[in-house]
């Protein structure tokens, strides 16, 4: 096991405790992630239970499969990753986390994670321990409909890749989900940076690495998006959202 796993507890025994300028009720990104649709004294109850982690570096992990769920995090900054090893030892590559998602949903029905979650980029989240978070939850309805909806929109988020679609419609679905999601406010946007490795891209879409490269070389040739290193510029969404016309618009 990584020996750079940081634990719910070991995030609250740090010496860094909240900062008034980073509390949920003040923070711009509040309003897209869990504490989006609670009143202003109801977000302002999570302040209390609410910690801040330090920066994690690329490839350290936030906790392991086989964990129990201490804890639920929101990403601050940079990028995140899931990951299960299937019964042939094979790692497989379950979803990516943005600013303003929410990590450690996996934990809830069986107490214990399912996947691991390492860090993709240098990122920073922020810590909900689950004792208390569900303690809220008893009287402040509020949250508790928002973590519903954030475990269906993880369950709904799957629906590219557990569905029988060709490669080009997983992919399409893919890239224009990533463009819905690095907006916090829902909207496209028509420049994204991709903070994941294609590899990685491919093992979630469930294709090979060689079919990845021929489709989005196929996607740059015929105008639908361009590509510089890991910057993708959609430039004909309308083109992209015919091909990945098949997938259900709520996996996006």
């Amino acid at each position: 096991m990584n020996s750079s796993v940081l634990t719910a507890g070991a995030w609250q025994q740090s010496e860094e405790a909240v900062v008034p300028d980073h509390l949920c009720s003040r923070c711009p990104r509040g309003r897209f992630c869990l504490p989006l649709g609670l009143p202003l004294d109801e977000a302002q109850r999570l302040d209390s239970v609410m910690r801040i982690g330090r920066v994690m570096q690329t490839k350290q992990y936030l906790f392991h499969a086989g964990e129990p769920l201490k804890a639920l995090y929101a990403v601050r900054t940079g990028a995140f990753k899931s990951t299960a090893i299937d019964c042939d030892g094979y790692e497989q590559v379950i979803g990516f986390q943005l600013p303003s998602e929410l990590i450690g949903l996996d934990g809830v029905h069986a107490g214990v994670h399912q996947c691991s979650v390492s860090a993709l980029t240098v990122s920073s989240v922020c810590i909900f321990p689950y004792k208390a978070l569900m303690e809220m939850t008893s009287d402040v309805s509020t949250l508790a409909r928002q973590l519903m909806r954030l475990m269906c929109k993880e369950i709904n988020g799957n629906m590219a890749v557990i569905g029988d679609y060709m490669a080009e419609e997983r992919l399409a679905a893919f890239l224009l989900g990533l463009a819905m999601r690095v907006h916090p406010r829902g909207e496209l946007s028509t420049r994204v940076v991709l903070p994941m490795p294609r590899a990685d891209i491919a093992n979630h879409l469930r294709i090979a690495g060689e079919t990845l490269s021929r489709v989005l070389a196929r996607f740059q040739g015929q105008g639908l998006i361009e590509l510089d290193h890991r910057v993708m510029h959609i430039v004909d969404l309308d083109g992209l959202e015919h091909v990945s016309r098949r997938v259900p618009p709520a996996s996006l």
